[in-house]
């Protein structure tokens, strides 16, 4: 029954709706043909126009009590009750969107911070790498000067005079430019094998 009645108040509050705004098109165009015509060159049908204004007049009270026909409808309690509905259905829908926005938002800021930290990641083992190969290049800096050392013969410490030439050639082939590179291995791998 009482389903009945509000969707009966329904129906009258949107044909009142309807009818308004049909009402509102026609006096908009009577309006644009009042304009029209007194503004016209030439001589003015006064007679048109005052008809025209009439209608208009008439049109304008029966949008009137249109109107004074929805405030009585939204008045009602059976009205009241659809658009309390409608209200709190569309916070609710405002509510849900706003969380999944905020959820979406919380994810891709927390994707953002987990490429940042990707990239710190990435970047810290760069340097620490480099670091390990500027650490190595001292050390075979700190060999290859040691054992250049050797070659002035003193007695505690000298290169034997049948390892001089190996270890010359040794020494030769380690480029610091390249430490690390294939070409110093190869080059390593060769003199072995001369040497052997």
């Amino acid at each position: 029954m009482k389903d009945e009645v509000e969707r009966k108040r329904l129906g009258e509050y949107k044909a009142a709706i309807a009818e308004i705004e049909a009402a509102q098109e026609q006096l908009t165009e009577l309006r644009a043909k009042i304009k029209e015509m007194s503004f016209a060159k030439g001589p003015r049908d006064t007679k048109a126009i005052n008809a025209l204004r009439f209608e208009a007049n008439k049109l304008a009270n029966r949008i009137s009590v249109l109107d004074g026909k929805l405030l009585r409808l939204e008045s009602m309690g059976a009205i009241k009750g659809v658009l309390a509905r409608e209200k709190a259905r569309a916070y609710e829908k405002a509510k849900q969107e706003g969380k999944e926005a905020l959820a979406a938002y919380r994810e891709k800021a927390e994707q953002k911070q987990r490429d940042l930290a990707a990239r710190y990641q990435e970047s810290r083992k760069k340097g620490v790498e480099g670091r390990r190969k500027t650490e190595m290049r001292l050390k075979i800096k700190g060999v290859v000067n040691e054992l250049n050392q050797l070659f002035k013969n003193t007695k505690e410490k000298h290169v034997p005079i049948q390892l001089q030439k190996p270890v010359a050639l040794a020494l030769a082939a380690v480029n610091m430019d390249t430490v690390g590179a294939e070409e110093p291995a190869e080059l390593q791998n060769d003199f072995i094998e001369k040497a052997a």
